[in-house]
C-alpha cells in the first residue's frame, strides 16, 4: 500500500521541514513589517487622536496612494523631497470647536518637544512652522509643517536626506 521508499519519505520529510521553516520566516518578517508600520511618531499620534473630532479633516496617503500624493507634493515648496516621502498625514482642525482646537494645540506642543525646530517660513497660506525628527544617519524620519493660523498640521514621513532639507531652505 505504501509505494514510497524510505529514501523518498526522508526527502519528503526534509522538503516539508524546509517549507515549514520558510513559512515561519515569512510570518516573522510580516509581523516585523506590521510592527514597524504601527510605530507612530508623536505628531502622528496627535493626528490619529483628533482625526475623528467633529469639524476636523484628515487626509493620509501611503503605499500605492503615495504615487498620487508625490505628484501633489512636487507642486509644493517641498517638492524636492517628494521621492523620499513614504507616508503623508494632514490634519485640519480649523472647523473644530474652540475647546477641541485648544486641546489639539496643547497635545501638538507636547508632541513637538521631541522634534527639532527648523524655523518659520512664508507659504502661500501664511506663515508655517517647520519641525524635523532627525535620525542618526544624516536623514530625517519626519518633516512636520504646522500652520497656526489654519490649525493645520502636515506630517511627511520617510527617509529624507538632511542635504535635501538644507537645499529647500535656499
Amino acid at each position: 500500500m505504501d509505494s514510497l521508499s524510505v529514501a523518498d519519505k526522508a526527502v519528503a520529510a526534509h522538503v516539508m521541514n524546509r517549507i515549514f521553516i520558510y513559512m515561519m520566516l515569512a510570518a516573522l518578517v510580516l509581523s516585523e513589517v506590521h510592527a514597524f508600520a504601527q510605530q507612530r511618531t508623536p505628531v502622528e499620534k496627535v493626528i490619529m487622536k483628533y482625526e475623528n473630532v467633529k469639524g476636523s479633516q484628515e487626509v493620509s496617503a501611503s503605499g500605492a496612494k503615495m504615487t498620487i500624493a508625490r505628484i501633489m507634493i512636487r507642486k509644493t515648496p517641498v517638492g524636492l523631497i517628494a521621492d523620499d516621502v513614504d507616508e503623508v498625514y494632514v490634519l485640519r482642525m480649523g472647523e473644530a470647536s474652540q475647546p477641541d482646537r485648544t486641546d489639539f494645540l496643547d497635545d501638538l506642543r507636547i508632541a513637538l518637544k521631541s522634534y527639532v525646530y527648523s524655523g518659520r517660513y512664508d507659504s502661500d497660506k501664511g506663515l508655517v512652522d517647520v519641525y524635523i525628527l532627525p535620525s542618526d544617519d544624516g536623514y530625517t524620519d519626519e518633516l512636520v509643517i504646522y500652520n497656526p493660523e489654519l490649525y493645520t498640521v502636515n506630517s511627511l514621513r520617510g527617509h529624507i536626506p538632511m542635504s535635501q532639507l538644507r537645499a529647500l531652505e535656499k
